[in-house]
């Protein structure tokens, strides 16, 4: 009885884990995973009533784990665009092609929010301007522009922690 090729042993990989991850940091991609089960945990409980108490937001003085979920995600996005930044500059793309692409994402993420937002009425009394995806969107344009801004001509950080600067 002879396995078919799908499922016989891999042949000894040439590459190293971590190339053949093409470059990505696992841990930031696991960590983005756990960000989107948790959104969509938190987002979609079933009945609000019976949620189980630590996936609904608090009402106003506290905090439960589900009001850790957007920080968290904001945290993966400006660590995710350093990472991303640093290697497009490294393969000697332009300051203003990336911010051009920031920007593009901006607008595509607001669109989208918005989009979301007004479904399926689009009626303007009604329409959320101030939704998640259109403050991450701002937030990621303002980051951006900090980046680009932060990072040396040899794609290395001019500052070697913003945290450095602000504790001085």
């Amino acid at each position: 009885m002879s396995l078919s090729p799908a499922f016989a042993a891999p042949a000894q990989a040439s590459a190293s884990p971590e190339k053949s991850s093409a470059g990505r940091l696992i841990s930031l991609d696991i960590f983005r995973g756990l960000c989107v089960a948790g959104m969509i945990l938190v987002d979609n409980p079933g009945n609000d009533d019976l949620a189980y108490g630590p996936i609904k937001h608090t009402v106003w003085n506290g905090w439960t784990p589900a009001d850790l979920i957007f920080p968290s995600f904001m945290f993966l996005v400006g660590t995710s665009m350093v990472l991303s930044f640093q290697a497009r500059l490294g393969r000697g793309e332009s300051r203003g092609s990336i911010f051009r692409h920031a920007l593009q994402r901006t607008l595509i993420l607001i669109a989208i929010g918005l989009f979301i937002n007004g479904f399926p009425v689009f009626h303007l009394a009604n329409w959320r301007i101030e939704g998640v995806l259109q403050r991450i969107a701002v937030c990621y344009l303002a980051a951006g522009v900090f980046v680009l801004w932060q990072i040396g001509a040899d794609s290395s950080p001019r500052l070697p922690c913003a945290c450095s600067a602000i504790g001085r």
